[in-house]
């Protein structure tokens, strides 16, 4: 996620990882919703001004929050993190446009928990 709400009718945004790459390769797909988008609110029950949602909405919480929600589910699936044991489960990110960017920007700045990235029409000057 990252440009908005992830409705559960709209299904994954991009349905050929998901029908065709994920079937053949024995993936797991998981499309995670970026903070402040939909649901995904950190400052639920509170009425924050805009100057601390603003400083909670950057590129590096949203990558954090990414590295911490693989953390979990690696765990949950049983996958080691070991990259030389049987049992690695490799991370590999989509994402086309700001979604791409932040792909690309796991596998820059997250290469010990992303092992490939595909960014499609990505923003790629944004990050400083």
């Amino acid at each position: 996620g990252g440009e908005g709400a992830i409705e559960p009718s709209f299904g994954i945004y991009y349905p050929f990882v998901a029908d065709h790459l994920a079937r053949q390769f024995g993936g797991f797909v998981l499309q995670a919703e970026h903070r402040f988008y939909g649901k995904s609110q950190p400052l639920q029950g509170s009425n924050p001004s805009p100057e601390q949602r603003i400083s909670l909405i950057n590129t590096e919480q949203a990558m954090m929050d990414y590295v911490r929600l693989l953390s979990y589910i690696q765990t949950d699936l049983g996958c080691s993190t070991d990259r030389t044991s049987p049992e690695y489960c490799a991370v590999i990110t989509v994402g086309g446009s700001y979604p791409g960017f932040l792909s690309a920007m796991m596998r820059v700045v997250h290469s010990n928990v992303v092992d490939i990235s595909y960014a499609a029409s990505a923003p790629m000057k944004f990050y400083d």
